[in-house]
């Protein structure tokens, strides 16, 4: 059973009135009764072939850099910058929905490194880290344009 993780929704401080694209990717695996994949999963080539869409380049415009940014309920924002742009054959092309669950599993895995080492946490926030939720109970469901440069993954926690 998957229990959607609440997040605090980015909104970029110097950018309070842009428009996005309301740009959404989800993620599915073919022959899965239930949506996303296992982040635990992003490395797994086993898995990662039966990824719908696994090489077709993610359908958004952005620049070369662009921030993945989490922040679940009780805890400060977190974001790391990556890479979603590449060249090949001398041609710019955004990066395809394979590298993105992996760029995503580093930087939730990145999150838990740092959320474990929160001595307080909120009551009723999710905790993280050993014995807690750790990546392979978290699982991408889809990926959702926050600013022009941003972009915030939507997470679900396996119970």
């Amino acid at each position: 059973m998957l229990v959607p993780l609440s997040q605090v929704l980015y909104k970029a401080p110097n950018q309070p009135h842009a428009s996005t694209d309301a740009a959404y990717i989800p993620f599915f695996l073919q022959d899965s009764p239930q949506p996303g994949i296992r982040l635990s999963e992003a490395r797994n080539p086993q898995v990662l072939q039966r990824l719908q869409q696994r090489h077709e380049p993610v359908p958004i415009d952005c620049r070369a850099k662009a921030s993945i940014r989490i922040q679940p309920t009780g805890y400060r924002a977190f974001s790391k910058q990556k890479h979603f742009r590449r060249v090949v054959g001398g041609q710019h092309t955004t990066i395809n929905h394979e590298k993105v669950v992996q760029l995503v599993a580093d930087v939730v895995q990145d999150f838990i490194r740092d959320a474990q080492l929160m001595v307080a946490v909120p009551p009723g926030a999710v905790r993280f880290g050993s014995g807690y939720i750790e990546l392979d109970r978290i699982v991408l469901l889809g990926l959702r344009r926050a600013s022009p440069a941003s972009f915030q993954p939507e997470l679900a926690i396996l119970l």
